[in-house]
């Protein structure tokens, strides 16, 4: 395993020991603190709102409401290589936590329980209309013009046997499907890997734990190329509302250098609100 991956892994571990109970929050902040303290990666995390509103897609949804509200998503994730290595990519990760600990080799297989509006959100990308902090700041084709299904994604967190420790495996959205038609209790949904999980060269859809994960994050294969101007505008949102705040000179430049790769001119851009993570993979490949 990589040296860096492995000390992030740690980090993150020691950071989730420190808490008196795992729960979503608690393991979504320990991985940010690990992730924070490494060069390279810029984590920012604002408390605002970002709520969309959307006509629900699902066939058997649609019959218990037309229309849908939630977070766009709990974090955005955007890697890029100041060298050019690979393409600049994005996804909207949504975080959930499971009751119980389930092995490396069955999380694959495993039926989760998500929020039915989230997941058709995520899983089938409609045009979105954004409302609160983020109204006519966040582009309504953001999920539905994207180059790759893995624009949307999600990240389960998962509980060890001892208690203490949790784990985490990734999805693509687009490759959870439905157990059942109908919707569950309190707008839940079991949903499942689906049989068809045809994938891009450059895309990771599925990761069993963190350590594989962060291996395909810093190779560039986690999420969509960013190749709209609507994808451009909330990336440049998302770089202006750091840049407007006191930054270390390595986030600067960081930034800066993602801003150059996409032709960004801040001036014509609002900023955004939003809890997400900046990872130039040239540099963490450097330290490895």
């Amino acid at each position: 395993m990589n040296r860096l991956i492995k000390q992030i892994v740690y980090l993150y571990l020691r950071e989730n020991r420190k808490r008196k109970k795992l729960n979503e929050v608690g393991c979504f902040r320990s991985l940010h603190t690990a992730l924070r303290k490494k060069p390279g990666i810029v984590v920012k995390e604002y408390h605002a709102k970002s709520y969309v509103k959307f006509s629900i897609q699902d066939t058997n949804f649609k019959k218990i409401k037309k229309y849908g509200k939630c977070e766009l998503s709990d974090l955005v994730i955007i890697s890029f290589s100041s060298k050019k290595q690979h393409p600049v990519k994005i996804t909207f990760l949504q975080a959930k936590i499971t009751k119980n600990s389930i092995s490396h080799a069955k999380r694959y297989k495993h039926k989760y329980s998500v929020d039915h509006t989230q997941w058709d959100l995520l899983h089938n990308r409609p045009s979105v209309k954004p409302t609160g902090q983020i109204k006519n700041k966040v582009p309504s084709t953001i999920l539905s013009n994207a180059v790759y299904p893995s624009i949307g994604s999600y990240g389960f967190f998962i509980p060890e046997s001892n208690g203490k420790d949790a784990g985490f495996s990734f999805f693509s959205s687009a490759i959870l499907r439905p157990v059942k038609a109908i919707c569950g209790k309190a707008g839940q949904v079991t949903v499942q890997m689906g049989k068809n999980r045809k994938t891009n060269p450059d895309e990771t859809n599925y990761c069993c734990c963190l350590s594989i994960f962060l291996e395909n994050l810093f190779l560039g294969r986690i999420g969509s190329p960013i190749r709209t101007q609507a994808e451009n505008e909330l990336v440049g949102g998302l770089i202006k509302s750091i840049l407007d705040e006191n930054v270390s000179t390595e986030e600067e430049t960081i930034l800066n250098s993602l801003r150059e790769q996409l032709d960004l001119d801040q001036k014509e851009i609002q900023k955004i609100n939003m809890r997400f993570v900046v990872i130039d993979t040239s540099k963490i490949r450097t330290e490895a």
